[in-house]
């Protein structure tokens, strides 16, 4: 067993705990079921939904508290899991197949907990073509860190070779530091005061004080907004 493995492997799970995002996006979606008439306005909503005889309006509420998982594509599977255990420090919280490819691993990386909201989750296939980045899809995956934690990542990447950028300042209260995994999947710590809501924990390369606190946001790319 590779020491990434012995490190990201905890015995102490305890089942998931409650869903808690860094910032949640608190996004709000109706989903309406009415008759022509109804929607053409000739008709009164509430009176249709007292009606037996005609067709309800239903309308439906629904919050998003956040994201639950990300999950991206690997070639070689150790290698995916010596950085993501190694180098990030996440646990890895399962090791599963693909079911639509039992041949195919599924690795699940968070917090100590596996908490919802700390989850990234990988594919490798090591003989796959590799994917090509564009408009249509998550293009980069944040996680939290704390603002005191910023010196301690740029070093320790300086130290294992990742690429990253330098640590730059974005909107009002966030500073960011892009970098790649080894087969090219876009990443970044942000700093952000928030992440002190979630607890830390320590393994032997990276203490529990600069430890990632979860998935802080992803970015979609778009052909046009």
């Amino acid at each position: 067993m590779s020491q990434a493995l012995r490190e990201a492997t905890n015995p102490r799970i305890r089942g998931l705990a409650d869903p808690i995002l860094i910032r949640p996006a608190r996004i709000a979606t109706k989903f309406i079921a009415a008759t022509t008439e109804e929607m053409a306005g000739s008709l009164d909503p509430v009176r249709t939904r007292k009606s037996p005889e005609r067709a309800r309006f239903r309308s439906m509420t629904v919050p998003a508290a956040g994201i639950h998982h990300v999950t991206g594509i690997a070639s070689d599977p150790q290698r995916n899991l010596d950085f993501y255990a190694g180098v990030l420090g996440l646990r890895l919280v399962k090791r599963t197949v693909n079911f639509d490819d039992p041949t195919t691993y599924h690795f699940y990386y968070g917090d100590s907990l596996g908490t919802p909201g700390s989850i990234i989750t990988f594919f490798p296939w090591p003989d796959a073509r590799r994917g090509r980045q564009g408009a249509g899809q998550i293009a980069v995956a944040s996680f939290a860190i704390l603002p005191s934690s910023m010196g301690f990542w740029i070093e320790r990447f300086i130290r294992k070779h990742v690429e990253f950028s330098q640590p730059v300042s974005r909107f009002d209260d966030e500073r960011v530091i892009a970098f790649k995994d080894p087969d090219g999947f876009m990443a970044e710590l942000v700093a952000h005061p928030t992440a002190e809501s979630r607890p830390g924990w320590h393994t032997a390369g990276v203490p529990a004080e600069h430890s990632i606190r979860g998935i802080y946001s992803v970015t979609l790319w778009l052909e046009s907004c």
